[in-house]
């Protein structure tokens, strides 16, 4: 009885063996082109070749490492998050190299990172105190800092939370500064809703973060007094209004009894003579 359940165990074992033996190989298959990819990005940067959309994504991700080391260490759900952010905006690293260079590098893009397509719209929902509003201030401050002539706009639900993201740039930013060792870009404007910083690519490297309200200002709140007397108001102008169309009514009405009603009258018995006087006359 062993002897006939070992031989269909072992010719199972061996299928196994034979599946993950071909499924690895096509895995190595795959890296291959990948690993050479990635090399010709890390040569490219060392030797300060031609800049692609490649190295400025890498050069995005390597910021938000740098904010890990600084204290900020990102949680699960925001490196989620900051992948989807960075895949989203994918295009926008090639945007300075020319034309049709995106559509040729699609490809690589989709296999580097391990993406099945390059979707532009990413829609966030987590309860309240988990880090959205961080997590978009270092993305935004990491994005500044590596991609060329790009424009950021944020809407914030209020001008103090649009503010204090603002705030938060520039601090995510002066730290990636610092943990990489590299000389602060020139900031060419700096109010409350907005920052400029001039890239290292030349003078028409202008990087800009817009953080705005989505509204100003709040309606003061209304006391209930306020809304009582408002309605006791509308209501008196309503019942004077009412009042002075009746008395025109009236008015109207006694017109039409003492002025056009005796001429009405002798009208109709002028035409009521005439018609009798016709019958006769035939």
């Amino acid at each position: 009885m062993s002897d006939l359940l070992r031989a269909p165990l072992q010719s199972r074992c061996r299928s196994y063996v034979d599946f993950f033996r071909v499924k690895i190989q096509s895995v190595k298959e795959r890296a291959t082109p990948m690993c050479s990819i990635m090399q010709t990005i890390n040569k490219g940067a060392q030797s300060n070749g031609p800049a692609t959309g490649h190295m400025y994504m890498q050069k995005c991700r390597e910021a938000l490492e740098a904010l890990d080391r600084c204290g900020w260490k990102r949680s699960f759900h925001q490196m989620q998050f900051h992948d989807s952010y960075i895949r989203a905006c994918a295009r926008v690293f090639w945007k300075t190299l020319g034309d049709g260079q995106f559509s040729r590098d699609h490809q690589a893009i989709l296999e580097i990172n391990n993406w099945d397509c390059l979707e532009q719209e990413v829609l966030v929902s987590t309860p309240r105190r988990f880090g959205k509003t961080i997590s978009v201030s270092m993305f935004a401050a990491a994005f500044l800092f590596s991609c060329p002539e790009v424009e950021l706009s944020i809407y914030s639900t209020c001008k103090r939370i649009s503010q204090k993201l603002l705030r938060n740039v520039v601090k995510f930013l002066s730290m990636i500064y610092t943990e990489l060792g590299i000389s602060p870009y020139p900031i060419i404007r700096q109010n409350q809703e907005e920052l400029q910083v001039c890239g290292p690519n030349g003078a028409l490297d202008l990087r800009l973060v817009n953080s705005y309200p989505s509204r100003v200002k709040h309606p003061p709140p209304t006391h209930p007094i306020v809304l009582f007397y408002a309605l006791f108001v509308l209501r008196c102008l309503f019942c004077v209004v009412c009042f002075a169309l009746f008395i025109l009514r009236v008015k109207l009405c006694t017109v039409w009894v003492v002025v056009l009603f005796p001429w009405w009258v002798r009208y109709k018995a002028n035409v009521c003579y005439c018609a009798s006087s016709l019958s006769l006359a035939s």
